[in-house]
C-alpha cells in the first residue's frame, strides 16, 4: 500500500495499530512538514503505536542541507492530541562520523466514550 502522506485516504485515518515513520518528514519543510507530522499520528488506531526515526538537531543548530534534521520540539509535535510519549531519545549511530538520531515511540490513548 502506498499513499500521499500529505493527503492520506480517509479510510486510512485511525486504521493502523502500528505506523513507522522513518526519514520521510525530514525531507520536508514548512507547512508540508507540519502536515506530515500531524498526518502520521492521524493514521494510528486508538491503542496503537507510532514509531519515529529521524536525524536529530538542537533548536539552536543550523538546519543544514537536506535531509533537514528534526528538533526535539518537532519530535514532540508527533505527540499531540491523545498521544503519549512512551520513549523519546537522541542517540548516536555507528556511522563515521557518528550521526545523531531521534528514536521515539508514541502510543495513542483509547478514549472512552461517554455512553
Amino acid at each position: 500500500m502506498a499513499a500521499d502522506l500529505l493527503d492520506p485516504p480517509a479510510g486510512w485515518l485511525g486504521a493502523f495499530d502500528l505506523v513507522f515513520e522513518s526519514y520521510t518528514v525530514q525531507v520536508l519543510q514548512g507547512a508540508a512538514r507540519a502536515a506530515a507530522i500531524a498526518n502520521c499520528g492521524a493514521l494510528v488506531a486508538p491503542g496503537g503505536e507510532l514509531l519515529v526515526l529521524a536525524r536529530a538537531r538542537e533548536d539552536a543548530d543550523e538546519p543544514g542541507a537536506m535531509p533537514w534534521p528534526l528538533t526535539r520540539a518537532e519530535m514532540e509535535a508527533f505527540a499531540t492530541g491523545d498521544f503519549q510519549v512512551v520513549h523519546l531519545e537522541a542517540v548516536h549511530d555507528h556511522e563515521e562520523p557518528p550521526v545523531r538520531r531521534w528514536t521515539a515511540t508514541l502510543r495513542r490513548r483509547v478514549v472512552e466514550s461517554a455512553a
